[in-house]
C-alpha cells in the first residue's frame, strides 16, 4: 500500500472539503481542519477514522442528526451514535461551564477524534481532564499533553465516556492514576515531544478523502463553461 508524504496544512486542506462535502457547515469543516492538523502534529492515528466518520455522516439524514441532546450532564446521540467532531466542538464551547461533576458521553464515535477537543477544554483550566471509559480505563489531559492507551485511540466506538476536572497539578498524581486503571494496554503519549511537521499518509485514505471532497464541487454547465477560462465555444486556434 502506497504511503505518500505531505505537509500537514495539505493533508488538513483534505479534510476541511471531506468534511464539507460528507454535509458539514463551513464552520465544523474549518474544526475539523484544525483538529486533523493538531492529530496529526503529534502523530495520533486519525485519517482513516476521520474518512469512515465522514463517510458514515454523508449518508446520515442532515446536519439535525449529528447535534448531540443534552440533558443535564448526559450527553447522547442519534442511534448510531455521537460525531466526536460535532460534540467535541460543542465541548470546546462550554469548556469555561466545566466543573468536577462530571460529562457523561454516550456512544462516542471514533473516539481519537475527540482528542484535540478535550485537549482544548484542558487548556481552559489549571487542572487535569480525567476521561474514564466504562471499562475504568482513563485518558488524562493537562494542558497539551495527553496520557491515554491504544484502546482509546483505535476504537471505532466506545459506549460511555465520564469526562471531569481534577484540580491537582502534580503530574505523579496522574501518572499513577493512568499505570493503575490501564490494564497493561499499550501507552499513548501526546506532548511537544512527538510533534512533526509531515504525515505519512496511505493513498487509499486520501483517495477516499478526494471522494468527499468532490462532492462540494458544482458540475460543470454550459453557462459555466462560457463563463470560464479558455475560449469557451468560440475557438480560434
Amino acid at each position: 500500500m502506497a504511503l505518500l508524504d505531505y505537509s500537514l496544512n495539505e493533508i488538513a486542506s483534505k479534510a476541511r472539503l471531506a468534511a464539507r462535502g460528507a454535509g458539514y457547515d463551513w464552520g465544523m469543516a474549518e474544526e475539523t481542519a484544525s483538529a486533523t492538523f493538531w492529530s496529526l502534529q503529534h502523530q495520533l492515528p486519525v485519517l482513516e477514522a476521520l474518512a469512515d466518520l465522514l463517510e458514515m455522516q454523508s449518508l446520515s439524514p442532515g446536519p439535525t442528526s449529528r447535534i448531540p441532546i443534552i440533558q443535564q450532564q448526559c450527553w447522547s446521540g442519534a442511534d448510531n451514535g455521537l460525531c466526536p467532531l460535532t460534540v467535541g466542538a460543542a465541548l470546546t464551547d462550554r469548556a469555561a461551564l466545566f466543573s468536577q461533576e462530571a460529562v457523561q458521553l454516550k456512544k462516542v464515535l471514533y473516539p481519537v477524534l475527540l482528542i484535540p477537543f478535550l485537549v482544548n477544554v484542558a487548556t481552559c483550566h489549571t487542572g487535569s481532564l480525567h476521561v474514564k471509559n466504562q471499562d475504568g480505563q482513563i485518558t488524562i489531559i493537562r494542558g497539551g499533553d495527553v496520557r491515554t492507551n491504544a484502546a482509546f485511540t483505535e476504537a471505532e466506538v466506545i459506549e460511555l465516556l465520564d469526562c471531569c476536572l481534577a484540580q491537582t497539578k502534580t503530574g505523579a498524581d496522574n501518572d499513577a492514576n493512568v499505570n493503575d486503571t490501564r490494564h497493561n494496554d499499550r501507552l499513548v503519549i501526546v506532548d511537544d515531544s512527538t510533534r512533526s511537521a509531515r504525515a505519512k499518509v496511505q493513498s487509499t485514505i486520501l483517495a477516499r478523502l478526494d471522494a468527499l471532497a468532490q462532492l462540494t464541487y458544482a458540475p460543470a454547465t454550459e453557462a459555466s463553461r462560457l463563463l470560464g477560462a479558455g475560449a469557451g465555444l468560440n475557438d480560434n486556434d
